[in-house]
């Protein structure tokens, strides 16, 4: 397994394209299949107790760094930055990585500041200014059997709102099957659940959903019923 220090370096692609170039290149991709992956600047597979600093990554053409299977990864005082309609310019994608620290950095893409794929764990977030993209996001989960879940992620003092939750089917075995747990300082709010459908298939007589500190509006089918305090839509 790889270790080491990564610090002091900016790193830079011609131009990242935006969502209508991106557009265009779907309409040739049965003549140039090659255009349509822009790499990532910076890969991390298999690391193990790195710190990555002081590093500015300007336009990437996909996401800005990209760890697989690594274990102790830090990165602070870095800088991430793409236009605001730039598509799949990710700061920071992670999947099957653990205990990685991203704190006192900037990311300003045209997607998610961070994006937690399956198998992360032990993840901490703090001192990120984050934007004009999509946020942090837990997201591509499901696509393929006995997947790896995203547990104990931790932020410091970060606002979440307006996050849905749509069409999500399947079971659990967990005694709460929903649990959305906000910070009582700064609550989550504009939270959307619309027909979620969980079936229970552990040894309880039931599983409940669990809401703390957020506030919301629930659609469709609720099953467990919705923790989300606010009025039932049945549209």
């Amino acid at each position: 397994m790889a270790k080491g220090l990564l610090l002091g370096r900016i790193m830079t692609a011609a131009k990242t394209p935006i969502a209508s170039q991106v557009k265009s290149t779907n309409a040739v991709r049965e003549f140039l299949p090659l255009c349509l992956y822009f790499h990532q600047t910076m890969r991390f597979d298999f690391v193990t107790n790195a710190w990555i600093h002081h590093v500015t990554s300007l336009n990437s053409k996909n996401f800005h760094f990209n760890l697989f299977s690594c274990k102790g990864i830090t990165l602070e005082h870095v800088t991430m930055t793409a236009p605001d309609e730039s598509p799949n310019t990710d700061g920071i994608h992670m999947a099957l990585s653990s205990n990685i620290i991203v704190r006192d950095s900037v990311i300003s893409t045209g997607d998610n500041c961070l994006s937690l794929g399956p198998g992360g764990k032990n993840i901490e977030m703090t001192g990120i200014a984050c934007g004009p993209g999509h946020g942090i996001s837990v997201g591509s989960l499901g696509g393929t059997p006995d997947e790896a879940s995203v547990t104990t992620v931790s932020c410091s003092q970060v606002q979440i709102s307006d996050v849905r939750f749509r069409n999500i089917r399947g079971t659990s075995s967990s005694s709460v099957i929903i649990n959305i747990n906000c910070s009582p300082a700064v609550p989550c709010t504009g939270i959307e659940l619309r027909d979620i459908d969980l079936q229970y298939d552990g040894s309880d007589k039931e599983a409940p959903s669990v809401c703390a500190n957020a506030k919301g509006a629930s659609y469709g089918k609720q099953n467990p019923p919705s923790c989300l305090k606010s009025t039932l839509h049945n549209i």
